[in-house]
């Protein structure tokens, strides 16, 4: 698992507070609506630690547990007050808690870790925010948030291997990608090997990907980047 640091300067990764922003009367815990302007009350609030609070607004199934969250924006409140901070669409869904007085975002994403290689929404990224505290408390910020890969996978049997290609002999070039699950096993496949791997980047020039399945491809080759640096 490779970590990969968005800001290795907390001069660039730092939001400092205002004096102001360190009094007791602090503003109420306000975000927006996905893609709108006017701050409201947060449908949730997440006490990460002392200074530190991530307001949320947008959907949250609690059908499921974890809960998944998506469709939302965050911002900060507490010791810093109001900086925006990550936001996703309808179709991004996510794990959000605390740990360790930090606010872990988990993305989930489709991959081939189910039985026999079947595609299966699971945590794939996780994003960490911490408070920045000066040590004569006279200064606070949002530290640079740091992302990891932490999606683990199981290599393919030679057997499976040789599915796959088998698989892959009959389809046709030049039509379109339909099938997901076996898009998701050639990734798979990509990860344990070199060559595999160049066939899964050049895909687009034997096949045509769009829409969701180009969508699920870049997923796919973000995974392959991280791994294979």
């Amino acid at each position: 698992m490779r970590r990969r640091t968005l800001s290795f300067l907390i001069v660039l990764g730092l939001v400092v507070a205002s004096p102001s922003a360190l009094a007791q009367d602090t503003p109420a815990c306000e975000c927006t609506d996905l893609g709108a302007k006017e701050l409201h009350f947060p449908d949730t609030v997440f006490h990460v630690t002392e200074g530190f609070d991530v307001a949320f607004c947008g959907y949250i199934d609690r059908l499921v547990s974890p809960f998944v969250y998506s469709e939302f924006t965050m911002r900060s409140c507490g010791r810093v007050h109001g900086v925006p901070m990550e936001s996703r669409g309808a179709l991004q869904e996510c794990h959000l808690y605390v740990s360790r007085s930090m606010f872990i975002v988990e993305e989930l994403a489709l991959l081939p870790t189910g039985a026999d290689m079947h595609l299966e929404r699971r945590p794939c990224w996780r994003t960490a925010h911490w408070l920045f505290l000066a040590e004569d408390s006279s200064a606070s910020a949002i530290g640079a948030p740091t992302t990891e890969l932490i999606a683990t996978f199981q290599k393919p049997t030679p057997e499976q291997f040789a599915h796959i290609q088998g698989r892959l002999d009959v389809m046709k070039p030049a039509v379109y990608w339909t099938d997901e699950e076996l898009l998701g096993q050639l990734f798979l496949c990509a990860l344990f090997d070199a060559n595999w791997a160049t066939r899964f980047k050049d895909l687009r020039e034997t096949y045509l990907l769009g829409g969701a399945m180009a969508e699920l491809h870049n997923e796919f080759l973000k995974i392959l980047d991280d791994r294979r640096k």
